[in-house]
């Protein structure tokens, strides 16, 4: 009985302890960024667009290591190996490319040009014949052209 009573006040406790401590988003402020954006404080940028060209300044094999345990977690084994900062219809995007697969993610930046990773990832097998397998905002992918899968995962 006093075992039945102790499970039962750890499990209440432990359920009380989960959904009373929240975590707050705190955000860059407002006149920082361009209009549109919501950068965390916090994130890192991963380049910079300058004079409206972009220039990467991350560690490109740890980026890319953590990008392909992202997709491997939503199932797919990308061995994403090239990395870049390319400007598509006037928005930016980080791609990275293996044998089989792109990814992309969208790209945001502050008032400074510090460029910033936004919302979700786009991945296709299609991509030798497929361009637009990107995000179209933080919430979808733009659908392929070639009538090709394009996979919207979220990173951690």
């Amino acid at each position: 009985m006093q075992k039945s009573i102790f499970l039962f006040i750890s499990c209440v406790s432990l359920l009380w302890l989960l959904t009373s401590c929240s975590q707050t988003d705190k955000q860059v402020p407002e006149s920082a960024l361009r209009p549109g954006t919501t950068i965390s404080e916090g994130q890192m940028p991963v380049g910079e667009i300058i004079n409206g060209k972009p220039r990467l300044d991350i560690d490109e094999a740890q980026f890319l290591d953590q990008w392909n345990r992202d997709l491997k977690l939503s199932g797919i084994t990308s061995n994403l190996t090239k990395l870049e900062l390319l400007e598509y219809q006037s928005q930016f995007y980080l791609m990275a490319r293996g044998e089989q697969f792109q990814s992309s993610k969208l790209i945001e930046t502050d008032l400074q040009g510090r460029a910033f990773v936004a919302g979700i990832m786009c991945t296709t097998s299609d991509y030798s014949s497929e361009m637009r397998c990107m995000p179209q905002n933080k919430l979808q992918c733009f659908p392929c052209q070639n009538k090709g899968k394009c996979v919207k995962t979220i990173s951690l």
